[in-house]
């Protein structure tokens, strides 16, 4: 839904078929979203969730600067193969898709 804290009860209904894009999703947060389209799409299933993912397109990259506090790696959670639409990899001074 869609409000404005300058009239709280003036509720819209979201328009969730709008495309969108979202570009430098890491892949833990990839997995995050497959942990989360297991839920709504398999066991939980929800509309409305279905018809925004099937409207988003995820654009990953690679982590470029791992923290030392960073637990990504024994989580199995710092790479990833599937859950992207292109993946981005940094390569000294460019990238590639």
């Amino acid at each position: 839904m869609d409000f404005s804290l300058e009239k709280p009860f003036d509720v819209k209904e979201s328009d969730i078929e709008k495309p969108r894009v979202i570009i430098g999703v890491h892949p833990y947060d990839i997995i995050a979203l497959e942990q989360i389209d297991k839920l709504y799409l398999d066991s939980q299933k929800d509309d409305f969730y279905k018809k925004r993912r099937e409207n988003t397109i995820i654009i990953g990259t690679d982590i470029q600067n791992v923290s030392p506090r960073s637990f990504a790696g024994s989580m199995n959670t710092n790479v990833t193969e599937t859950g992207f639409d292109l993946l981005l990899t940094g390569l000294e001074n460019k990238y590639v898709v």
